[in-house]
């Protein structure tokens, strides 16, 4: 699963202790702290080391904080696959996220000291804070709402939750910048309903009342049943009322009780499926025309079928696209084949 990572600010790097066990030429060997501004230790942070490719970053390691706000990477390899002697001459970064912080960042830890890579020091700002409740058109708290603050330049800042049972929200760790401030309810079991508003840099954040409307299909709507789940094309009229990213693909309306068997991840209410092999899909037809040209029997079972699907995903802790081969029995594949006819 891809996963989108915040970066920003700078951090604070502080200490002298030696290195313990292989130099640091044979190993990927950091360890540190994660504090808040007032010096607090910061529980359950997120702490990511990577190291720069032709084409992005590859992942050395992915760990996180204990309750003393430390954390300690030991590697022979890097979980790309590099070497340190692979990446000896490229930038290896640091990036630290929590939920409720600013995100902080080293930006290359071979302009540090070898024997001040173990005490690593990370300073994570507070950022602005935003309160307030998700209603529906009479006012009323709507609970289980995901509540997201997204930034026009710098999506790597998005921060989200889920409401409470009375719609209360509260996000923290904010950039002090423009923001959209958007609310949907993915859950299939609950009516759909979302909700969109702009929030100027400066404007107050401490009592913000975030108005959602039901998110109506158009009367001319034609709802797909296929694996147990219900789908529809979207376009622009969808992409709106559901808030996604994108105008085209196929949307989850409903997944189902069944779609574990398909071995693609949890599925909810707003996903979209929009590539099935190496091909874009912009609707249902081409979505099940693609699944029979791809699939295809995996190595040493003559039972089942598979091809690789791409889906766009929105959740609390991550937004984004994920990558699976997704899993057909005979009787699915025999599904597809009916709806040529």
């Amino acid at each position: 699963m891809k996963r989108y990572r915040s970066v920003a600010l700078s951090a604070i790097v502080l200490g002298a202790v030696l290195m313990n066990g292989a130099a640091a030429a044979d190993r990927f060997t950091y360890s540190g702290t994660v504090v808040n501004e007032r010096g607090e230790p910061v529980k359950d942070a997120d702490v990511t080391v990577t190291h720069r490719e032709v084409k992005g970053y590859g992942y050395i390691d992915d760990v996180k904080t204990d309750e003393n706000g430390q954390f300690s990477i030991d590697r022979a390899e890097a979980m790309s696959g590099a070497t340190p002697d692979m990446v000896k001459d490229e930038p290896i970064r640091v990036d630290v996220k929590h939920a409720d912080y600013l995100p902080g960042r080293i930006g290359d830890l071979h302009q540090i000291d070898e024997d001040k890579l173990t005490t690593l020091k990370i300073e994570l700002k507070d950022g602005r804070i935003f309160k307030g409740r998700v209603v529906d058109e009479k006012g009323k708290g709507v609970a289980g709402a995901m509540v997201s603050a997204e930034f026009e330049d710098d999506w790597d800042a998005r921060k989200a939750k889920m409401s409470g049972d009375d719609g209360s929200f509260e996000l923290r760790g904010l950039k002090d910048d423009d923001v959209a401030l958007t609310a949907i309810v993915t859950d299939a079991k609950r009516p759909a309903q979302s909700g969109k508003m702009t929030i100027d840099k400066g404007t107050p954040t401490d009592n913000i009342s975030l108005k959602v409307k039901p998110a109506t299909l158009p009367p001319d709507t034609k709802v797909h049943e296929l694996f147990g789940m219900k789908l529809i094309d979207v376009n622009e009229q969808i992409q709106q009322m559901f808030l996604l990213p994108a105008a085209n693909g196929v949307m989850i309306l409903d997944p189902g009780t069944d779609t574990k068997g398909l071995n693609v991840g949890t599925l909810q209410r707003g996903d979209s499926f929009w590539i099935v092999g190496e091909e874009r899909i912009k609707n249902f037809d081409e979505f099940t025309k693609q699944l029979i040209t791809e699939l295809h029997h995996p190595p040493g079972d003559a039972k089942s079928y598979t091809c690789r699907v791409v889906y766009r995903f929105t959740r609390p802790d991550f937004s984004g696209t994920n990558t699976q081969q997704i899993r057909l029995t005979q009787k699915d594949l025999e599904s597809l084949q009916a709806l040529e006819h």
